[in-house]
């Protein structure tokens, strides 16, 4: 018998966002059939519905379409890149700024789909004088 579902990894995100919506709706995550299985990354749940094995999992759109697989989107999530001033002025690390803020980069993150890419490449202030972050 296959599983419904496929869950991340326990200390992912996605596994903890999965164990707190059920958390806030009351549902015990042992009658749901298949949560014991793990998978470690989005493509490897996209990969497990594609192949039959379970019929759902949480997981990126990228990898869904990926696998030719129909998708559902339930929230949104923001990813920054975190480093210190000393890093930010480090010119070994210029290249890679470099390509996050060009359009090409931002073309081919909006063709894997599933990726909002306008702040993409932008420098935030993490620790601004005035206590606000901002912008540079």
């Amino acid at each position: 018998m296959k599983a419904a579902g496929l869950a991340h990894a326990r200390a992912s995100g996605a596994r903890l966002w999965l164990d707190l919506q059920l958390q806030r709706l009351g549902i015990d995550a042992g009658i749901v059939h298949g949560y014991n299985l793990e998978a470690r990354t989005h493509t490897r749940v996209a990969e497990a519905v594609a192949a039959g094995q379970v019929d759902a999992g949480l997981g990126l759109e990228a990898a869904a379409r990926q696998f030719g697989l129909d998708f559902i989107p339930l929230f949104h999530e923001r990813y920054d890149l975190v480093m210190s001033q000393e890093q930010l002025a480090d010119r070994k690390l210029a290249p890679l700024l470099d390509i996050m803020q060009g359009g090409d980069f931002r073309g081919e993150m909006d063709r894997l789909g599933g990726y909002e890419t306008s702040h993409t490449g932008e420098v935030i202030d993490a620790q601004p004088s005035r206590g606000e972050a901002s912008a540079r």
